[in-house]
């Protein structure tokens, strides 16, 4: 047999191991491709009557962006499942001024993620002019009139790029509708 087809043993000189069946060759090492981490950034900002937003980025592909708007239970479970289909290493809370549920809920849930609740105030004019800024085809304008998604999208925009140092250059986000009320933001 050509030493080429033989495992990786038989190739260095050394001798299968015997069993009690016959000779067994070891199968040679390979390297196997491992799952890249991710390190999803989500933040959420909530309005009046349960009204939730959630904007969420990975730094690793940063050209892609999800954004959720629901109104949402007493227990929040909409919120806590989107969140535990997204795995975000940090959540960053827009801070309300009063102590809200959703984030005692989210902490409790999610213990292994680094939860931050954040003063940055609720700026919807920037949240707009950002989400223009990158995104590279036209989308949904309504969108741009919800200020409690265009405050997620600008607490999101500004800790990535001045906190994380990842820019999002113009043009490189497409919008696209996704089911309900969820929009999913990717490159290309």
């Amino acid at each position: 047999m050509d030493k080429r087809f033989r495992g990786e043993d038989m190739v260095r000189g050394k001798r299968p191991e015997r069993t009690k069946m016959g000779v067994r060759e070891k199968t040679p090492r390979v390297s196997t491709a491992s799952r890249s981490h991710s390190h999803c950034i989500a933040v959420i900002a909530e309005g009046r009557n349960r009204e939730i937003a959630i904007c969420c980025v990975d730094l690793n592909m940063p050209h892609e962006m999800h954004i959720s708007n629901m109104v949402d239970s007493r227990t929040f479970i909409e919120t806590i499942t989107l969140l535990e289909v997204y795995q975000p290493a940090e959540m960053l809370m827009v801070d309300t001024g009063t102590p809200r549920q959703l984030h005692v809920e989210v902490k409790k849930r999610f213990k292994n993620s680094t939860c931050r609740v954040v003063a940055i105030a609720r700026n919807q004019t920037k949240g707009a002019e950002d989400l223009k800024r990158v995104a590279m085809n036209s989308f949904d304008t309504s969108l741009l009139k919800n200020y409690v998604v265009m405050g997620a999208v600008a607490c999101l925009m500004k800790y990535v790029e001045f906190i994380q140092g990842v820019y999002i250059a113009q043009k490189t986000v497409k919008v696209s509708p996704r089911r309900g009320l969820l929009i999913r933001l990717s490159n290309g």
